[in-house]
């Protein structure tokens, strides 16, 4: 009996590993770019939120800049998630 019990902690501790790695490949598919890797407008909003949050509690400033790169949007819509 006591083999039995030993088997279901292992059995449940793999599988809780198992729930980890699929949770943070989720987790990086959602805030990452398929086909460069990169962050993506969703983990940049959540960190500019961060920091407007944190900047209101201790009182930095806060400095945001974007780069617009001339026809990245068609090849991300021609080579990316969408072709």
């Amino acid at each position: 009996m006591f083999a039995d019990v030993a088997a279901s902690y292992v059995a449940l501790a793999a599988g809780r590993d198992d729930a980890l790695i699929v949770r943070r490949r989720l987790k990086h598919q959602i805030n990452h770019d398929d086909l460069t890797g990169l962050s993506n407008r969703r983990l940049l909003f959540d960190r500019i939120e961060h920091a407007m949050l944190t900047a209101t509690r201790h009182s930095p400033a806060v400095g945001v800049m974007f780069v617009d790169i001339d026809g990245f949007k068609d090849i991300n819509d021609t080579m990316g998630r969408f072709r």
